[in-house]
């Protein structure tokens, strides 16, 4: 697999100073650190931590809701990230009183008033409490999955009976996260991936980033959320100066330099994306939608319906039957085997012949899914499917003229003129209603590369708006104002609802197109109380590639050090 496969077999770094990590001012990232370890020791008495770990949000270029679906993504980590600070205590040998006593998970934040510390067992059993959206859940989800990719590597019930485990007495946690919440930047994520490698350093633990990223896309889903992968791929792997594009099913991450001459910007939409509480009507039911699509369109291509309910994605689906995965092919495919508009549940458990959708998706055991069957009684699959199989597309595009390649090749090729033939229509003349190519955007020749980039992204984010919906009002109007400022695309970015844009511009304009959104969006906002002006630096930045997950161990005298 080449450049993808070194990648996923590397182990997440012990930075040997700050610089290695932060292209931040120095003095003010040692000062958070500092402050870390002092509310550290204050929550805990005195203790000191064993091991610091951080990991960044990300802000995804192009790439929407299709990780889930097993397609490659083309995100970068950024600077703002989790860290975080763990210490093991032990009990003491011969101790009889502390040999009886339960052992403690404890967890607390550097803003205790606004997120409040709890403590749970020290049982990696325990379920996550979906209903109460308390922030720890995502710390938790962290401490399962250790245990859950040890039980995968058949390691499980040695590390439960080593002297380590059997003599911890309690487990220390402290947060600190600069990724503001419901941004679509991966809060959450960049949460569960410092938790987790911070827990598995202290616990003597050690995991490649491959399985890093994938037992935290496993474990995040105990919060309630199916997580796809992307978010977590590239808060562990990600590296200064590269976006990646993040690979699937195995799961990997190949290099990605970006066009020199281009900064890319980041707005807040200031309408929060509460992924995990929304879930039901928003991203789980995308996920259960683009599954009844690819059961669908096995069904469409002959499959008995058993074996049919048996596919998970639209991937798979089009591996096995749309010309070994093209995906002109399986936009084509979509128009024949999905009607237009909305299936109701009646029409797919009886007409379509599927039977009992709740045991499609095991609801018995996946409360996620069955809430999603449980409030909704529409799907939208044709649409769904369209988006899924353009965006890949359109992520192949991108890496494409990010390498060099011209538009002209990495947007058309020979597969476009394959199509144009079949329509009968001249490369030249232009796109036909009917056009199965229309969804890439084609043609765009005589595109330069930053033209071409830019168009790929305004392309992605109305496929997010018009055949995902996925966009809100605030999301719409912010990527207006980005183009209206002078950008030469923009997107929303993340899983939407509210969150953030991304948005593409010549770097010696950049200041003033901040400048003209923050008038022109921002302004109004601080006004009207919406959002603060105070937190205006987080709302609206400038960002680049940024480094990955890092391990940082902690010494009073000299600050942070391996």
């Amino acid at each position: 697999m080449g450049a993808v496969g070194s990648k996923q077999h590397a182990r997440v770094p012990k930075a040997s100073k700050l610089s290695d990590v932060y292209d931040d001012n120095e003095n003010s990232v040692a000062t958070r650190y500092d402050t870390l370890v002092s509310a550290f020791k204050t929550q805990f008495e005195g203790e000191k931590p064993k091991t610091i770990a951080r990991s960044p949000g990300r802000v995804n270029l192009i790439g929407e809701h299709i990780d889930y679906e097993g397609y490659s993504v083309l995100p970068m980590a950024i600077g703002l990230d989790v860290i975080v600070a763990v210490s093991v205590a032990l009990k003491e040998e011969g101790n009889v009183e502390e040999d009886e006593a339960e052992a403690t998970l404890s967890i607390a934040n550097v803003d205790g008033e606004k997120y409040m510390p709890k403590e749970f067992p020290f049982d990696h059993e325990q379920e996550v409490d979906v209903k109460s959206h308390h922030w720890t859940n995502y710390v938790l989800c962290g401490f399962k999955g250790i245990f859950d990719q040890l039980k995968k590597q058949n390691k499980l019930e040695s590390v439960l009976e080593s002297a380590f485990m059997k003599r911890v007495k309690k487990v220390m946690v402290m947060v600190d996260g600069k990724v503001p919440l419901g941004s679509g930047l991966s809060s959450s994520s960049a949460l569960n991936c410092a938790v987790t490698v911070a827990l598995m350093d202290a616990f003597e633990l050690s995991f490649t980033k491959g399985e890093l990223s994938e037992l935290t896309c496993l474990s995040e889903r105990y919060s309630g959320t199916q997580s796809g992968g992307m978010d977590q791929a590239i808060s562990i792997m990600g590296e200064k100066d590269l976006a990646k594009r993040i690979d699937f099913n195995p799961i990997g991450a190949m290099d990605v330099p970006l066009p020199t001459n281009l900064t890319f910007l980041i707005g807040n939409s200031c309408a929060v994306s509460k992924k995990a509480e929304s879930a039901h009507k928003h991203y789980n039911l995308r996920v259960v939608e683009c599954r009844l699509a690819a059961i669908l369109m096995a069904k469409h291509y002959g499959e008995d319906i058993e074996k049919a309910k048996t596919r998970v994605t639209l991937r798979e689906v089009a591996d096995l039957y749309c010309n070994k995965g093209d995906l002109w092919t399986a936009l084509g495919a979509v128009r024949k085997a999905l009607n237009e508009g909305s299936y109701t549940k009646k029409q797919l458990e009886n007409d379509e012949g599927l039977g009992d959708l709740r045991k499609i998706f095991d609801c018995e055991n996946n409360e996620a899914f069955n809430v999603v069957l449980q409030k909704n009684d529409t799907f939208k699959l044709r649409d769904r499917a369209r988006h899924v199989f353009s965006e890949a597309r359109r992520v192949h595009e991108f890496q494409k003229i990010c390498e060099g390649q011209s538009p002209r090749y990495a947007v058309s090729g020979p597969i476009y003129e394959h199509w144009c033939k079949v329509i009968g229509l001249e490369p030249d003349v232009g796109v036909a209603s009917d056009d199965p190519t229309k969804d890439f955007g084609h043609p765009m020749y005589g595109m330069g590369k930053e033209d071409a980039l830019a168009k790929l992204m305004h392309l992605s984010h109305e496929s997010c708006k018009t055949q995902y919906e996925c966009s809100c009002d605030e999301l719409d109007e912010l990527v207006d104002a980005f183009m209206s400022a002078g950008a030469l695309g923009a997107r929303l970015t993340g899983a939407g609802w509210g969150g953030c844009v991304v948005a593409v511009c010549e770097s010696d304009i950049a200041e003033e197109i901040l400048a003209d959104v923050k008038k022109s969006f921002y302004e109004k906002r601080f006004q009207s109380g919406v959002a603060n002006i105070a937190d205006e630096t987080n709302l609206l930045f400038k960002t680049a590639p940024s480094a990955g997950a890092a391990i940082l161990h902690y010494d009073d005298e000299k600050g942070v050090i391996v």
